[in-house]
């Protein structure tokens, strides 16, 4: 087994090292793509050095050296991907020994699975990240030390995307997932249009398209790093969450729309996010109702069960 390990890379030239090393380390990784997003730091003469330290580290740039996104990022990635199977990696964290020995043998019980999704933990660069993360997050003090992201419970991989819908029950993240590179053919591209939540979108197709499995619950296989610079700890992340959620939504819509997705998976769809919307503008009355025209205009995909509309408006 042989994995492309994509890694974006924006402003993190303090941690590119230690993530590619960790990469590097495992004995699977057949290429590291470090794809530079315009940073601002010296994070792309890193990227060359450590091109220079390894033929497996290969340096790619978008065509007109701009920013344009993780979704733009990786898709440069995923497009110049040469392995069968492809793992993600933030450029500030890093993988665990032996991260894809589980994987390798949950692809070899079955030549049917697409891909495995293990658990991923949490390191905090000081105390005042760790007290950012668990406000964020809305953790308790003993939550937040040992905090992992993880899928808690056993899951059919029929029903592994309506899982992540609801999103109670865990979910899993950038380090965590390793998958068959032909599933690309049915998932198709990250969505450019997206500059947040572009990888829930992305995973959602990965388990709706794919036959996913779990690896584990509790034992990471990556450490996400947790500090200032992290785009969720921004002051302004919730404005542009909010501002961006709708164009999530939409393209969550236009996709179950030309998928013709029914039954449980569009009504989770429909119920969580238009509650959503619905508590976010709901002292905006021009935007819930924006909001509300566009969630009935995607009900065709339910027109069999049309009392959904009512349930909820």
């Amino acid at each position: 087994m042989q994995v492309s390990v994509i890694i974006p890379v924006y402003n993190a030239a303090q941690y590119l090292q230690r993530s590619v090393e960790s990469a590097l380390l495992q004995p699977e990784t057949g290429e590291v793509i470090l794809i530079d997003d315009a940073s601002k730091d010296n994070s792309l003469e890193v990227c060359f050095e450590l091109a220079r330290r390894s033929e497996k580290v290969k340096v790619f740039q978008h065509p007109d050296k701009a920013n344009h996104g993780a979704a733009a990022t990786r898709n440069i990635g995923l497009r110049n991907a040469q392995f069968d199977y492809i793992a993600f990696l933030d450029a500030d964290d890093y993988f665990l020994e032996n991260r894809f020995a589980k994987a390798i043998e949950v692809f070899q019980s079955d030549s049917s699975i697409d891909g495995v999704y293990e658990p991923v933990g949490t390191y905090y660069v000081d105390e005042e990240a760790m007290t950012r993360f668990s406000k964020k997050k809305r953790l308790k003090e003993e939550q937040v030390k040992a905090y992992i992201t993880a899928v808690k419970v056993d899951v059919a991989p029929d029903e592994l995307m309506n899982v992540l819908l609801e999103g109670n029950k865990g979910h899993f993240c950038t380090g965590g997932i390793v998958f068959k590179r032909k599933l690309l053919k049915k998932t198709g591209l990250y969505n450019e249009q997206l500059r947040v939540a572009e990888d829930s979108l992305f995973y959602l197709k990965l388990a709706y398209y794919g036959k996913l499995v779990s690896g584990g619950k509790t034992e990471p296989v990556a450490i996400r790093v947790v500090h200032d610079s992290n785009t969720m700890l921004q002051n302004d992340f919730e404005n542009m969450y909010l501002t961006s959620k709708p164009n999530f939504l939409k393209s969550l819509f236009d996709w179950a729309l030309t998928e013709k997705i029914n039954g449980k998976p569009f009504r989770t769809i429909f119920k969580n996010y238009s509650m959503f919307y619905k508590g976010s503008y709901k002292k905006d009355r021009n935007k819930l109702l924006k909001m509300m025209v566009l969630l009935k205009n995607a009900t065709s995909i339910i027109s069999k069960e049309p009392q959904v509309l009512s349930r909820l408006f």
